[in-house]
């Protein structure tokens, strides 16, 4: 995912690009799956829930999401296991016959093997998987999601499955190998900015090693923690920040992030998505 918004980086890097005036619509496939026998379908309602909630998000961007169709397949495989190798696979067959919208596939969960995971971006088959829970009214999980499909990683990427330890020296590469980022804006490596490098890439997200994953609602959104960054430097994470894992306090995406989710969007990967031409439909009193 973020190779993918690096050379996006790259090949727009001598171009202006101008966030659109007006809203620049998106077409969206809802894929809701119920078992075989056609039971555990969600609502219809849900949907349209959802897509308010996730386009209230992307407004500032002047980005909406429009309801291309929705999709009600019956399969037991998928909505029980859509992580399973039935169950992918046939997920992939529905993605392909369905190339010119970003899919969503929702299930009664997202992965059996890993409960804690509301949903999540493949970017193999470039589809979305949701548990039925998260098509709501509430419309951060798929916000969040859906910046994945854009490119934008994590804000705390190369943290992901590590804890950090307050009690261990901050290492200056996470244990997946990714640079760590640190709390200075100005700090360089190869002569470069090291924020526009290190983890998500982003200098305006700041240094995060996951510190929201598992941060009770009950401390709020403020981080009281004691991490502190290879300069023994606290770290103050932004935990309103979409792509982060403060879930109880996501809002909005960072000014870079937008930039990035703007140029995935006009990249050549994307070009499927700018084939049909939306004409907007009055508003329903």
């Amino acid at each position: 995912i973020k190779l993918r918004m690096l050379e996006n980086r790259e090949t727009f890097k001598n171009q202006t690009i101008l966030r659109p005036e007006s809203i620049t619509y998106i077409p969206i496939t809802y894929h809701l799956v119920a078992k075989s026998d056609g039971t555990g379908r969600i609502a219809l309602r849900r949907v349209f829930e959802n897509l308010c909630a996730i386009n209230k998000i992307y407004a500032t961007q002047n980005l909406g999401f429009y309801l291309k169709e929705v999709k009600s397949p019956n399969n037991t495989s998928v909505y029980e296991n859509p992580t399973g190798a039935l169950g992918a696979q046939t997920i992939k067959n529905w993605r392909t016959q369905n190339p010119n919208s970003v899919n969503i596939f929702c299930a009664s969960i997202a992965n059996p093997a890993e409960p804690g995971v509301l949903a999540f971006y493949n970017p193999n088959g470039d589809y979305i998987v949701t548990e039925n829970n998260q098509v709501s009214s509430n419309g951060t999980t798929l916000a969040h999601e859906l910046g994945h499909f854009f490119s934008l990683a994590h804000t705390f990427f190369g943290w992901e499955g590590n804890t950090y330890n307050c009690n261990l020296p901050t290492p200056t590469v996470t244990p997946s190998g990714v640079l760590v980022e640190y709390v200075s804006r100005t700090k360089m490596f190869n002569n470069q900015l090291l924020c526009k490098v290190a983890a998500d890439g982003f200098c305006d997200t700041q240094a995060d090693y996951n510190l929201g994953f598992g941060w009770p609602s009950s401390a709020g959104c403020v981080y009281s923690g004691c991490a502190k960054d290879p300069d023994n430097v606290p770290l103050d994470p932004d935990e309103k920040n979409i792509m982060s894992y403060f879930l109880s306090c996501l809002e909005y995406f960072s000014e870079e992030q937008k930039e990035a989710i703007l140029l995935d969007y006009l990249s050549s990967k994307r070009s499927s998505l700018r084939t049909i031409s939306y004409t907007t439909k009055p508003d329903i009193t």
